[in-house]
Parts: structure tokens; sequence; C-alpha cells
């Protein structure tokens, strides 16, 4: 078998820049709470970006602030600056998309200012009304082709108000395609660059426990394995999984929506995100 760290490396780490989308509720603050420390983690740029009919925001709807969370996190001094937030490798901008559908003005932005890593949160709808509004979520990824971090409105956080990061359980559901190698990889990539010196990294197939697909455990000092299998339904055995074993992160590659049922009811990865107990990492990957 061929050593995962020979392999490529389809999604490259957020080097460049993170780019958080914001709709200034606060179920975004808790997003932006994730996109900073990261952005601080990987020490990059952070990218804050809205999308409206009009550009009618009064300057304090701009909240929270990098600076003023940096130093609530004492990361910085009380008396700090913007050359101090600045010095610990962090910078940011803000901008705003005026008359364009969220999701053309997240890929306009991410043209002007490239990024690796797109964190937000999410509202879906059910049944019928999902063929008809559909969801930002998936189609993003899929048009950016970047990871996509997810903090739903029902989930639990993994970097807190004060910005400390309990990323400790990692759960990657797995099927023969896409490549779940790729899933696996990103999850101990992004876990090194987060700074997690304990880490139980567990894969999930849920089918004929003698097809699981073979998949290369990346080892650290530190690091634990876990490999699990199921029988029920795709969707609930992921959300039981991570519900019982208090998983912090959910990471899951996406080829998208398959067919009419997925019309109606929403891919896999939609169906997680939904119920998901924690945020949900989408890595689009595109069909051969």
């Amino acid at each position: 078998m061929q050593n995962s760290a020979l392999l490529p490396q389809p999604f490259p780490l957020p080097s460049k820049g993170v780019c958080y989308p914001t709709d200034f509720s606060q179920d975004s603050f808790v997003a932006f709470d994730h996109a900073l420390r990261i952005a601080v983690n990987f020490k990059t740029a952070l990218d804050i970006t809205h999308a409206e009919p009009k550009n009618d925001q009064a300057p304090s709807r701009w909240y929270p602030d990098p600076v003023a969370t940096l130093k609530k996190w004492e990361v910085i001094p009380k008396e700090g600056t913007d050359v101090d937030a600045v010095a610990t490798g962090l910078t940011w901008r803000r901008s705003v998309q005026v008359g364009k559908p969220a999701v053309d003005a997240i890929i306009d932005e991410l043209e002007a200012r490239p990024a690796e890593l797109i964190v937000m949160t999410t509202y879906l709808r059910e049944g019928i009304s999902r063929v008809l509004y559909g969801t930002v979520a998936e189609p993003l990824a899929r048009k950016a082709h970047l990871p996509l971090l997810i903090i739903p409105p029902q989930a639990r956080r993994f970097v807190s108000e004060f910005g400390e990061v309990d990323l400790s359980r990692i759960l990657v559901p797995i099927a023969h395609e896409p490549s779940p190698q790729v899933a696996v990889d990103y999850a101990a990539s992004f876990a090194r660059g987060m700074g997690v010196k304990e880490l139980e990294l567990a894969t999930l197939w849920a089918g004929d426990p003698g097809k699981v697909p073979y998949v290369y455990h990346p080892q650290q000092e530190g690091w634990t394995t876990r490999s699990w299998t199921g029988t029920n339904p795709v969707v609930d055995e992921i959300v039981s999984t991570a519900k019982s074993w208090k998983a912090q992160l959910i990471i899951m590659t996406s080829e998208g929506r398959q067919g009419m049922s997925d019309r109606m009811f929403g891919s896999t990865v939609e169906q997680v995100l939904h119920r998901s107990p924690c945020p949900v990492m989408i890595l689009p990957v595109l069909p051969p």
C-alpha cells in the first residue's frame, strides 16, 4: 500500500487566506470565532465579506471586530492596536458585495482575494422548498472547489468564545468514492495546523463490514486512530456516532446531489448538516 505522505494533497491548507461570509446574525458570529482562530493559527488573511441587495449597513453592524476579539482572547494586550494584531501574522479586510446572489458574490470575492478555506454558518430547508430555494453550502463548496467549514446553528463549537480550541475528536465518514484518503489526510493536516497535540481520528463506514475501504491513518505522537463500521442508513449512522462519541468535527467529501431523491431531501452532506451536533467540513471532490 502507498503511504499517504506520498499522495498528492488535493486541498491545500489555508496559507493564503480564510473567507468568512457573514449575514451579521448571532450564528454567524460563532462562525467568525472559528474563522478568526483558524486565520491566527495559520498566520494568514481573514476576508470578511457580506452580500446584500443594497449597501445600507451601518458601520456598527461590522462586528465582531478582529482586534477587539484578539484582545478578549488575550492574544494581544488589552491596550493593543492593529499593529499588534498584524504582528501575530494575521491580516484582514472587510467587503460588501451588492446586488448579487450569495454564491456569486462569494465567488467574486474569492477571485479578487484568493483563499483556501471558507467558514460560515448556514440554514437548510426541507422537502419541496429545497428544490425551489436550495442551499448555499454545497453549491458554494463545489463552485469554489474549496474546503467549506460549516457551523450549523444547532452545533457545539470547537472554538470557544474565548478563542480556546477543543478539537480532540474528528470523525471522517468514508466510502469507496470519493476517495476516503482525501478527507483523512486533510483532517490530519488541519489538526496539525490548529496545534492539536492529542487527537482521536476515527473513520466510519456504513455498510457491509466485509467491504470497508482501505484508508491509511496518519501517525503522530499523542494521536490515536479508530475504524468503525455500522449498518444503519448512512446519515443516521454518521449523526448517531457523532452524538454518542461527542465528535468535535466531521470531515466529509462530497460529489453533490446524485438524483431526484437528493434533490428532494438533500445530499448526504446536506442531511448531515441539518442534524449534525458539531461543525462539518465539506471537501468538494469533482467527479472523474
